[in-house]
């Protein structure tokens, strides 16, 4: 609850566990209810969760290259992958001072730490052809995201440059990561919904999903083949793919935008025209009616009687 205990302030986000889901390309607005019983969930919020100390130990606790955001995604969903599981319970209330961390935080440094933590979270956790698939998507999505959150727009450069910084760690903890696991993509998504099932359910988004693989056939593979180089080489090409396609949209709705307006210009003319057309007419009907001499103009009839 919020801390008056007047809203829920979370109850999971089983299609949106990384608050990506806002802005006019979102077709639906996300909302969840209080489920009635416990439920399984891919993450608990790290504010309010009880975790078996042996649990954490073994599967390395929390990231220590996080800081805020995403570090409760990231921990549970290593859980998954090891074969326990994560669940929320309706029974358990806790109250969140929502925002206390992040106030005192500048808003493009917040916007950084939570872009920065999707891809390192998806980069780690996603099996090899899932995240083929879906980090060049999310790529994009934190790109178009820019146009109407401006700290976000601010704050992608540094977080992309630190995930770069980062690859060689982030390569050898997949590889721990997933040479461990026990349970599937498919297996874990199936219990508790998939992480962005609001952007997989957008016809829109899965053809953007379907040419941004086009353009990284040859990345496919990459970051799995045990060396930090050709993960390198596949990451270069999924960000210029997702960079192209969005540059590509933004330059054909700028395209359209100005065919609209040009298009609104020549009817505002054509209207401007006959206005001016109309307006003579008004003039040459008063001309008439002031020439026309007064004796032809006849009184009015007087109302009929009986």
């Amino acid at each position: 609850m919020n801390w008056d205990g007047t809203e829920m302030d979370f109850v999971g986000r089983p299609q949106d566990a990384f608050c990506l889901a806002g802005g006019p390309n979102i077709e639906q607005v996300l909302t969840y209810a209080m489920p009635n019983e416990t439920i399984y969930s891919l993450f608990a919020s790290a504010g309010a969760a009880l975790v078996r100390a042996e649990l954490f130990h073994e599967v390395g606790g929390f990231d220590p290259n996080y800081f805020i955001y995403h570090e409760d995604v990231d921990l549970c969903w290593r859980f998954w992958l090891r074969g326990y599981k994560c669940a929320l319970s309706p029974a358990s209330v806790t109250y969140h001072r929502g925002g206390a961390a992040s106030r005192k935080l500048p808003p493009s440094y917040v916007q950084g730490l939570a872009q920065k933590h999707t891809l390192f979270t998806l980069f780690k956790n996603l099996d090899g052809e899932n995240l083929d698939d879906l980090f060049p998507l999310v790529l994009y999505v934190l790109l178009e995201r820019g146009q109407w959150l401006e700290d976000a727009r601010a704050s992608i450069p540094k977080a992309l440059d630190e995930f770069h910084s980062s690859i060689d760690e982030l390569v050898a903890t997949r590889r721990e990561i997933q040479t461990t696991r026990v349970v599937s993509d498919d297996q874990i998504f199936s219990s508790v919904g998939h992480p962005l099932a609001f952007l997989l359910s957008q016809e829109r988004y899965r053809a953007i999903e379907s040419e941004l693989a086009a353009l990284c056939l040859d990345a496919e593979g990459g970051v799995d083949t045990g060396s930090s180089a050709p993960a390198r080489v596949a990451i270069a090409r999924w960000v210029n793919a997702a960079h192209f396609l969005f540059e590509r949209d933004l330059l054909s709705a700028l395209h359209d935008s100005e065919a609209g307006l040009g298009a609104l210009s020549r009817a505002s003319c054509q209207l401007s025209e006959r206005m001016t057309q109309k307006e003579e007419e008004v003039r040459q009907l008063a001309s008439q009616v002031d020439t026309y001499p007064r004796s032809h103009i006849s009184s009015q009839p007087e109302s009929p009687k009986g």
